[in-house]
């Protein structure tokens, strides 16, 4: 064989000389460079390496062939968001999810989930299973879907026609869980009056998010130039929310009332004008938002609102 290295000239299929000098060279690099990164050293194919690398039974370095797989593994689990090869659960699992998708800093787009989930998600304790569930209404499912798209989960909601019509998705995991209530979602989203204090920078998209969720926008019969915004929540929410807007958009309206029977509390601002100011700026560079809340405002006023559409859109 050293003699073979020393002396002989190959030539591959497509006529490529592989003198001494050059096979001496591929012989150095070979066990630890991709076929890929060798190809375009030598100007030929991977499939020209893979031949000269036979015929004179070259081989890779066990140890780097080792990490090329840990890479690639790694690169797989981060597509899959099994961050880590954490496999969120039991190995009889088959839902996988990016845990850690509230682990960091926000985004546009988390903050407007932390806010949707503020809204219609329920996170569940028990001993051996802490998870988030989110409900919607059937005609809401692409909405779901969005989120599910989002943490890059495996599997669709579910569906139900009974007792009422809706989606839901349910995601066990003890990390998502804990980010979740570490930014202030608690099981019990009454209590203590907890919600999650946000940036901002970012604190239309969380608003966003708790509209789309609690929120609703309608016109009384009999002032039909009068829209009305209302968002549903705690007390200390309720008065949290009344300051944000009054000095993001610079307006002094704004009312907040109680239920007549539950502890739950109402922001409400009205008339075209101020609520006007309030959809461009809950909208400002918005990613996400609820398709069906967000044609009510273009009814009233048009579009008029820059940015992107919603990935499943």
């Amino acid at each position: 064989m050293a003699e073979l290295w020393l002396a002989d000239v190959y030539k591959d299929r497509r006529g490529t000389r592989w003198v001494p000098e050059r096979l001496a060279t591929l012989r150095n690099l070979y066990p630890t460079k991709p076929n890929a990164e060798l190809a375009l050293m030598f100007g030929v194919s991977e499939t020209a390496i893979r031949s000269v690398a036979r015929r004179y039974n070259l081989k890779k370095d066990p140890e780097w062939r080792r990490e090329q797989l840990a890479i690639i593994a790694r690169e797989v689990a981060a597509i899959y968001g099994k961050i880590n090869g954490q496999r969120n659960g039991p190995k009889s699992r088959r839902l996988f999810f990016n845990e850690k998708y509230f682990s960091g800093d926000l985004t546009p787009e988390s903050a407007y989930w932390l806010g949707f989930i503020q809204a219609d998600g329920c996170i569940n304790i028990k001993p051996r299973c802490q998870s988030l569930t989110i409900t919607v209404a059937l005609k809401d499912i692409n909405h779901l879907r969005q989120f599910l798209f989002d943490i890059n989960a495996n599997k669709p909601p579910r569906c139900y026609e009974k007792p009422v019509a809706r989606s839901t998705c349910e995601l066990v995991s003890s990390q998502l869980v804990g980010d979740l209530m570490r930014l202030g979602i608690k099981p019990n989203k009454t209590e203590l009056g907890t919600f999650p204090i946000i940036d901002d920078g970012l604190a239309n998209h969380y608003l966003r998010g708790v509209f789309d969720g609690d929120g609703n926008i309608y016109i009384r019969p009999d002032r039909k130039l009068d829209p009305t915004i209302s968002v549903a929540g705690s007390r200390a929410f309720a008065e949290w929310m009344l300051n944000l807007v009054r000095s993001s958009v610079g307006i002094l309206g704004g009312t907040i009332t109680k239920h007549v029977k539950r502890d739950i509390w109402y922001v409400r601002f009205s008339g075209r004008n101020q609520v006007l100011l309030i959809y461009q700026w809950l909208y400002n560079n918005a990613t996400r938002w609820l398709e069906r809340k967000r044609r009510v405002f273009e009814r009233l006023y048009g579009g008029g609102i820059s940015g992107p559409t919603t990935a499943l859109s």
